[in-house]
């Protein structure tokens, strides 16, 4: 079961391939990388924009959103 809840955008704004990933860990920094979804995604975090405290404590919502990049 995942603890946190990170929105994936790419450069342009637009969600990423997958939207969101679910995870056990809440630290992570730019220029981490990491896999997503069910084809294994590989991403590098570009940019971090945390999640107001309104949206923390709505019911659909998430942690933060990462501005991300897709890595071949």
């Amino acid at each position: 079961m995942a603890d946190y809840r990170f929105a994936l955008l790419l450069e342009n704004g637009e969600p990423a391939d997958p939207p969101a990933l679910d995870t056990r860990f809440s630290v992570w920094r730019e220029g981490d990388e990491f896999v997503a979804g069910a084809e294994l995604q590989r991403f590098r975090i570009l940019g971090i924009s945390q999640a107001t405290e309104e949206c923390r404590e709505a019911t659909e919502c998430f942690d933060a959103f990462w501005f991300v990049k897709p890595l071949s």
